[in-house]
């Protein structure tokens, strides 16, 4: 085993190159036919959709499908499985749903994606995004641990009272204490 360069600082190959700009990264890659795709995102930490306006932003230019938990439902898009988690400290199956791809009927969490455009550029879906209107009815939310287990705050999936989906616990607290 070569173990000269342990303790040393390891020469950079690749500084000159991303330094002078001359770098190549995916995003620099272009093909042809090539589309993008932008998200529409949700502002609100719990919010009901109640409608999902997107002819305008289908009319933008260079736009080609502007999607939503609807479309995808009529082309049988599935939700992304949760991945596989062990029992928990109490020998329960974790609560661990699939994620829808794009919300259906609510959110969950600011940032979830609510639509998708696909266009001809980045610039023209991120501009065909920003002109999706969406109404939303803001509901209670839970923005902290201590609320989050509060008996009178809702839960974030129906599934999941009290908002606890798996109980882990590593070590000897006891210990620690001491």
């Amino acid at each position: 085993m070569n173990t000269r360069q342990i303790g040393r600082r390891l020469p950079r190959k690749e500084d000159q190159r991303l330094l002078t700009g001359a770098g190549r990264f995916v995003d620099d890659l272009r093909f042809e036919g090539e589309l993008h795709a932008a998200f529409l995102r949700a502002p609100h930490a719990h919010a009901r959709i109640e409608a999902v306006e997107t002819t305008e932003a289908m009319a933008m230019p260079g736009v080609s499908g502007v999607f939503t938990a609807e479309d995808l439902a009529r082309d049988a898009v599935r939700d992304i499985p949760a991945m596989f988690l062990p029992a928990d400290k109490r020998g329960q199956k974790p609560f661990a749903p699939a994620q829808p791809v794009l919300a259906r009927g609510h959110v969950r969490h600011v940032g979830e994606a609510v639509a998708m455009v696909v266009a001809e550029s980045a610039a023209q879906a991120l501009d065909a995004a920003e002109r999706i209107a969406v109404r939303f009815t803001p509901l209670p939310a839970a923005v902290d641990t201590e609320t989050a287990e509060a008996a009178d705050t809702p839960a974030a999936w129906p599934d999941a009272p009290g908002n606890l989906c798996y109980v882990h616990e590593i070590g000897d607290a006891a210990a620690t204490d001491a």
